[in-house]
């Protein structure tokens, strides 16, 4: 083959021939063609409508999405949110998948969604997360189908069950898990937290004892779906994450259809352990047997997922803040009762009321670790904020991490400190905090999320010392996860 068919010519302004390579000419042109788009994407978004926030439109189809799902520390704000408030503001346009998005790292915004749900925003979910959790699953519904859900959970997860039932059930579940623990025992602190968690929302959800061998099968394909869930991208074919979590779900909702089916063979629907969710919900509602049974499974899942992490963001703040961590452990010394015969001293529901710097020690834990670090919701009209104009369908990302990193609203927001919660009048209340969202979505069971966190953290400062057995910090993908699992070395106490 010659030389004329790999090169091309052109002719100078003087008249010379130049010769280039014909396999320059389109990485010259992509050259130009990424420079313009750059150009383009990087100027703000007001061409075309003076009103909209200004930001970055990313790269073609993908947008800024790999930027925005790039791990980082979860008790930062990360450098993809640190960088466009800097140059945009606290609002600002980005593009994910294609999709052009309203990112709000500005509280009163924030709230204004949050307080205005379904009046001028909705939630709003990824497709692929709406076939993991269910069409009728009350993290997916909106509306009036979401306030009654929402209502069978308060009903259920009341004050009054809180101390007759919940309190008993965390301490027998907390003490069970710690009774293996042995001098020097290297324990994941994630994994011992999740057993924990999801022990007890089987037997509260659905009457379901550890130990059986349905229920650990149960376990094993509930876990498969949760990953699912969490980490997995929208890809299904056979092998995927996603494929495979959506196969575990069919698994998890067989079992949970099937205890359905047993318990409207029984007059009130009771389990063999008396008072769980699924029992009271198919004898005190008219929901259907689809609502209910996505609902058991979505219960499980905001049950075990959220206050796990709770449990172990707090474990690695107190690890490195050892003033705290004394502290913590004299206020539960305060209210210790006589051991038990197996040598517990069971946390009582006075004692857990006296409990201010818990509090306030779950509080900055849940601030600065952000489990939830951010709500997608879509505007159901247009709405006008501080000079920008979100127009009606515009999805629009709550950033609650933003809200809990902004110093103009916690001091020093980056450093661990949980006595910034104390006052005069007891625990700080602040509408500038979102651990556990807020409006008509606030979560149903944050009250039981922090009996149980306190529940743990009771018998292990009372019985245990710890260290980190191997270097290991949350990271934000984006949502919360220790990638060893949180690694600790437990001593037991005299």
């Amino acid at each position: 083959m010659g030389e004329a068919t790999i090169m091309s010519t052109a002719t100078g302004g003087g008249g010379a021939t130049v010769v280039v390579p014909v396999v320059v000419l389109p990485l010259v042109a992509i050259l130009v063609m990424t420079y313009l788009f750059l150009k383009r994407s990087t100027t703000n978004v007001r061409k075309g409508d003076a009103n909209f926030p200004p930001g970055y439109s990313g790269w073609p189809l993908v947008g800024e999405f790999f930027e925005f799902m790039k791990p980082f520390p979860s008790y930062t704000p990360g450098t993809y949110m640190t960088k466009r408030i800097q140059k945009f503001g606290k609002i600002f346009t980005t593009n994910l998948l294609g999709k052009k998005m309203i990112v709000s790292a500005d509280a009163e915004l924030t709230r204004l969604m949050l307080t205005n749900e379904m009046k001028t925003f909705e939630t709003e979910w990824p497709e692929h997360y709406k076939k993991l959790m269910g069409e009728s699953s009350i993290l997916i519904l909106n509306g009036e189908e979401h306030r009654l859900l929402r209502n069978s959970v308060l009903n259920f997860f009341s004050f009054a069950r809180l101390e007759s039932h919940f309190l008993k059930d965390a301490n027998e579940i907390a003490t069970g898990i710690m009774s293996s623990w042995r001098e020097g025992k290297v324990i994941s602190a994630l994994g011992a937290s999740e057993t924990y968690t999801l022990d007890f929302a089987l037997k509260n959800v659905m009457g379901m004892r550890p130990g059986e061998p349905e229920v650990e099968q149960f376990r094993h394909d509930y876990h498969e779906f949760r990953e699912g869930l969490l980490f997995a991208l929208p890809i299904n074919f056979p092998g995927t994450l996603y494929n495979k979590s959506l196969k575990a779900r069919g698994k998890v909702q067989k079992v949970i259809r099937r205890i359905y089916d047993e318990r409207r063979k029984i007059e009130g629907c009771r389990g063999p352990r008396g008072d769980d969710y699924i029992g009271w919900t198919m004898s005190g509602t008219n929901l259907t047997r689809d609502m209910i049974c996505d609902l058991m499974q979505g219960a499980l899942f905001a049950s075990e997922e959220t206050t796990s992490r709770a449990i172990s963001l707090i474990m690695f703040f107190l690890e490195g803040s050892p003033k705290a961590l004394e502290h913590l452990r004299e206020e539960h010394l305060k209210v210790r009762m006589p051991r038990d015969k197996d040598g517990w001293s069971m946390l009582s529901w006075e004692g857990y009321k006296q409990l201010q710097f818990t509090q306030c020690v779950t509080n900055e834990s849940l601030r600065l670790g952000n489990i939830t670090r951010f709500l997608v919701k879509k505007a159901l009209a247009d709405v006008t904020f501080k000079g920008y104009l979100i127009t009606k369908g515009t999805p629009v990302v709550a950033s609650f991490a933003s809200a809990h990193f902004d110093p103009s609203l916690f001091k020093d927001p980056e450093s661990f400190d949980p006595w910034r919660w104390q006052t005069s009048s007891g625990i700080l209340k602040t509408n500038n905090f979102f651990p556990f969202s807020g409006g008509p979505r606030l979560c149903p069971g944050a009250e039981l999320a922090r009996v149980e966190i306190a529940v743990f953290l009771h018998h292990l400062l009372l019985n245990f010392d710890y260290k980190l057995a191997d270097d290991d910090k949350p990271t934000a993908f984006p949502v919360i996860n220790f990638p060893k699992g949180y690694p600790i070395k437990v001593t037991p106490r005299e």
